[in-house]
């Protein structure tokens, strides 16, 4: 029993490692594309170091290997497969009109545009307009408007203020995750944000720790 029992000890180091370098990795890059390859040498060092202990102790290779292999697996597809993918969302996004506007719509009369920008490139590529719009109760949401941008692993939306250093997240109020790489799209910002304060909309990449795309708002 207490051989088993260290067995499956092995088994979840293996696995706690593994995760543990995916993240440590991935917060050391600079971008997504070096945290990818630091990750790929880490699982590579790593299968180098079961290698030699498996051959050594036979008796361990289904306990280290396929541990090893289902995490190492399991993170490459997290980190690996957005890439590949599109997410297109089309929400209905509140609108506000523009200061020198004269637009007759109930709804536009009601929300007051506080600022807007367009997305630029940061560590990829963005398009479109992000917007801040306040409702007439007080509740501020931003809106993404032809937004394109590529997509990747755990992104997330945040509002950053404008004189944080470029490309952090310093100071940043989290919007919730990206709900998707393309189209029309709208993020409740949280009660008590102040909305005229100069910010910035930047997609993060949490896996990477890099900002994919920000959009200054003035």
């Amino acid at each position: 029993m207490d051989r088993m029992i260290r067995k499956l000890a092995l088994s979840l180091s293996v696995v706690v490692l593994v995760a543990l370098g995916v993240i440590v990795f991935g917060r050391l890059a600079n971008t997504d594309i070096q945290a990818i390859v630091l990750t790929t040498l880490f699982f590579g060092a790593f299968a180098v170091v079961l290698f030699l202990v498996i051959r050594r102790r036979r008796e361990l290779l289904g306990w280290l290997a396929v541990p090893f292999v289902v995490t190492a697996g399991l993170a490459g597809v997290w980190l690996g497969l957005p890439l590949l993918t599109d997410s297109t969302v089309d929400e209905q996004v509140v609108t506000a009109p523009s200061v020198s506007s004269t637009a007759n719509a109930s709804q536009t009369q009601e929300n007051r545009l506080v600022a807007s920008g367009q997305f630029e490139a940061a560590s990829h590529p963005g398009s479109g307009k992000a917007s801040i719009v306040e409702k007439p109760d007080g509740a501020g949401v931003v809106t993404f408007t032809d937004f394109e941008t590529d997509n990747g692993p755990d992104l997330v939306v945040y509002l950053v203020p404008a004189d944080s250093p470029a490309g952090s997240d310093e100071g940043a109020i989290d919007l919730g995750a990206l709900k998707g790489n393309q189209g029309n799209q709208q993020y409740a910002i949280p009660a008590g944000t102040d909305l005229d304060e100069d910010w910035r909309v930047v997609v993060w990449c949490r896996a990477f720790t890099v900002s994919f795309t920000e959009a200054p708002l003035s």
